[in-house]
């Protein structure tokens, strides 16, 4: 185990010193397959700002002495934007009493360390520290298992995610972004995956 690595949680604002890191750990970490993501700093730091005026909304960073090398957020569902929430509402699932974990990036050198593991935990006992939490739940981009672009090591997180005590739903939601081999954005699925605590 590394003896470097060290964690640390914050809450809304206190995320504001760190904004440059997740947004670099994110564009470094979604341009691999299956995300492809073809972003831009401006607009992580834009997105990543609407963590520091929301109630309840988290991040949980990992150091290797002082770099950032990996960054978990989550924030109560009913933060989240309503394309986060319309699968949901849809079922009449009360969205006030779910959480949302959001992005979780961490660099490849420091995979297969367990540090996935307690970003989980983490985030799950973060979760539950605000108020009477039924469900955890996330989204994961759906890819084509022959899409030209998928590694030949490629690796699903699907069997990682089920021993956190998550499954698959039959939830999709749909968001657009610029994939790093084309010139437009396109819209793509993203598949809820729900952890029921009550």
């Amino acid at each position: 185990m590394n003896k470097n690595i060290h964690y640390k949680l914050l809450v809304g604002a206190e995320i504001e010193p760190y904004l440059l890191d997740i947004a670099r750990l994110r564009l470094a970490v979604f341009y691999d397959f299956p995300y492809l993501y073809q972003g831009s700093s401006e607009y992580e730091l834009n997105y990543l700002r609407r963590y520091l005026s929301q109630d309840g909304a988290a991040a949980i960073l990992v150091f290797d002495h002082d770099e950032v090398v990996g960054a978990s957020t989550c924030t109560p569902l009913e933060n989240e934007d309503e394309v986060f929430q319309r699968p949901f509402l849809a079922i009449d699932k009360d969205v006030s009493k779910g959480f949302y974990f959001a992005e979780s990036v961490l660099l490849p050198a420091h995979r297969g360390q367990g540090i996935g593991k307690v970003f989980f935990r983490l985030r799950e006992d973060y979760a539950l520290s605000c108020g009477p939490i039924e469900f955890l739940t996330f989204c994961a981009v759906q890819r084509a298992a022959d899409h030209p672009l998928c590694p030949s090591d490629y690796t699903s997180l699907a069997p990682f995610w089920q021993q956190q005590g998550f499954q698959p739903t039959e939830l999709i939601t749909h968001l657009a972004w610029q994939d790093r081999d084309v010139a437009v954005e396109t819209e793509k699925p993203l598949q809820f995956w729900l952890k029921q605590l009550k």
